[in-house]
């Protein structure tokens, strides 16, 4: 024991890695693989963070499908690629990629610490971690998408409210509705954008 630390608790921590560094790499070494982010969502993603580059925050997008349609994403995840591109001086592309294999592995730690936690069993965290990218929906969650930056939060406001209803913590039931609420701000229904922008909301003055 070195300082009061442990290597056995090192690697206690190291072991939640485990998965996420293994989702990194590989998802890195597809991104190296192409000059291009994956998928073709993150074309209009691009797109989007363009016109709010150009006309501010709106509602109204005046080039796709013209003459123009309604915005049904909430502006986190674009105005989150402009701030990256501004800060690291980088075209939004390159950001696209550059986000795309933390974004693999955060959603795999996220899943790999709520796992082990609601049963009570590293392994099983381990193993929900990799579970996690073995199938068909590895393709989507390797790619830089609003939805997956909300995944990273979802499974921790799922177990707060958990810790809420076991513990009767109101700070686990406060984070977990912040998380939640965070996690919205990513993929907000369209139903509720249409709601928010229709001439019979009581919002639209």
């Amino acid at each position: 024991m070195i300082g009061g630390f442990s290597m056995k608790n090192l690697y206690q921590k190291f072991i939640y890695l485990i998965p996420s560094i293994i989702i990194f790499l590989i998802t890195l070494s597809v991104t190296l693989k192409s000059s291009w982010p994956m998928g073709w969502d993150i074309f209009y993603h691009i797109h989007l963070s363009k016109v709010y580059m150009t006309n501010g925050l709106t509602f109204f997008d005046p080039i796709y499908n013209a003459p123009g349609t309604i915005i049904n994403y909430p502006p986190v995840f674009h105005l989150a690629i402009l701030v990256l591109g501004y800060v690291l001086r980088m075209d939004l592309f390159d950001v696209a990629r550059l986000i795309q294999p933390f974004l693999a592995a955060l959603v795999a730690l996220s899943v790999t610490v709520v796992a082990s936690r609601l049963y009570e069993d590293k392994y099983a965290g381990i193993f929900a971690g990799l579970i996690l990218f073995s199938g068909s929906i590895a393709m989507r969650l390797g790619l830089a998408l609003p939805e997956n930056m909300a995944l990273i939060f979802l499974p921790l406001s799922i177990y707060f409210f958990y810790e809420f209803f076991k513990d009767d913590k109101i700070i686990a039931s406060f984070i977990s509705g912040c998380l939640t609420g965070w996690s919205h701000l990513y993929i907000l229904p369209q139903r509720s954008v249409w709601f928010l922008q229709s001439p019979s909301s009581p919002l639209v003055w």
